[in-house]
């Protein structure tokens, strides 16, 4: 039996919060009795996998935890591939989705390297270099939301004028339903 989309998705989640370790395909196959199927278009999973080597490049430590993440659960690794492959198909996203995730592996080496300093000049400099790249960090954050913001702006920008122009054809609107019900036509407009 061959369980599709959904379904499956949702199974393999279910079992993968109740198995701490995650899943593999085949174990959601043996577990749930089904194949598992991605959810992913084949074209989504291209771009994906041209994304990793580079994501690899920024930060190893990310691209470590989607390879197994990708092997272990991969409905949970599609999750999180669909989420991030909107935001890295715009170039001013991805420009500061790299610059925020280089910031955030920088952080965490000089917090590694902080942490294991002996001398107290070592864990001064480390300190000084740490704030600067959580400050790297915390800009690139912002930026991030700076652009996310924008976008919603326009997004509310677009529908204020699709209200106002349909508020101005209400009449001719509401007419033409009228017609399209009293002469027993299908309507493809209304909305």
């Amino acid at each position: 039996m061959r369980i599709k989309g959904m379904a499956v998705v949702m199974m393999a989640g279910m079992l993968a919060a109740v198995m701490p370790q995650g899943l593999r395909a085949e174990e959601v196959e043996e577990e749930v009795g089904v194949e598992y199927e991605s959810r992913l278009k084949d074209g989504e999973w291209e771009e994906i996998n041209k994304l990793l080597p580079e994501i690899k490049k920024h930060n190893t430590r990310m691209h470590g935890e989607l390879m197994r993440q990708r092997e272990k659960n991969p409905a949970k690794f599609e999750e999180r591939a669909r989420h991030m492959l909107p935001m890295l198909r715009d170039p001013a996203q991805r420009k500061e989705f790299f610059k925020h995730i280089e910031a955030e592996h920088k952080a965490q080496v000089l917090i590694k390297q902080y942490r294991q300093a002996k001398g107290d000049k070592e864990k001064k400099r480390l300190k000084g270099e740490l704030r600067t790249a959580l400050e790297g960090q915390f800009d690139a954050k912002l930026a991030k939301h700076e652009m996310h913001l924008k976008k919603m702006k326009e997004e509310i920008a677009r529908l204020e004028q699709r209200v106002t122009k349909r508020r101005s054809l209400k009449n001719k609107i509401v007419e033409k339903r009228l017609n399209e019900i009293s002469d027993d036509e299908e309507s493809w407009e209304w909305r």
